[in-house]
């Protein structure tokens, strides 16, 4: 599968946009969801086929405030700085020093964050699809609902083998994701217009 066909800033303002005043917001009422589509090719046998992926943005930006909150951070250490390095000379010491320092070439933090990288993909895509994700028997693990009410995971492992097996390469799922992200920004700034 080869991703294209992202939304971009540009195709936000050729949209003509449809002026609804809001007077009141009761519980349970989303007038500030946003739904779209994703477009992912395959090339099968010399075919190109384009599948058109439902996605929305309710619920995804409570996702990525929840995994951001789990990111790995780096591990800090203790070093000697002198005054008269160009690091003691850029913090302005006085005297040498001893200073606490963030160890972002840190083998296992390097690691932890790209397993995490991967992990919030899978996950941001999973929250932000418009679409349900059912095991081999038919048993719903994704329940999208509809486009403005928040998508439920049951069982994110499994949704995510099923992706897999599905024949989503990561790259599909990076483009979804950034597809997901963009309408989320989009919905973001137009609500900032209004």
């Amino acid at each position: 599968m080869e991703a294209s066909n992202q939304l971009s800033e540009g195709d936000l303002e050729k949209i003509k946009p449809r002026i609804i005043p809001l007077q009141k917001l009761r519980a349970g009422e989303t007038p500030f969801t946003a739904w779209h589509y994703s477009a992912l090719r395959v090339n099968r046998g010399g075919e190109e086929i384009i599948y058109k992926i439902p996605i929305k943005s309710i619920g995804v930006i409570d996702i990525l405030e929840k995994l951001a909150r789990k990111a790995p951070t780096p591990p800090r250490k203790i070093i000697p700085v002198r005054a008269n390095s160009p690091e003691g000379k850029m913090l302005g010491l006085k005297m040498d020093r001893m200073v606490e320092s963030i160890d972002e070439v840190d083998e296992a933090y390097r690691e932890a964050s790209q397993q995490f990288e991967i992990n919030s993909t899978y996950s941001l895509v999973l929250h932000g699809l418009a679409m349900d994700i059912e095991d081999a028997n038919g048993k719903k693990i994704v329940e999208a609902n509809d486009q403005n009410s928040a998508t439920k995971v049951s069982d994110e492992d499994a949704a995510i083998q099923i992706l897999k097996g599905s024949g989503f390469a990561f790259e599909h799922i990076q483009k979804l994701a950034a597809d997901i992200r963009n309408l989320t920004k989009q919905e973001e700034v137009r609500i900032d217009l209004e």
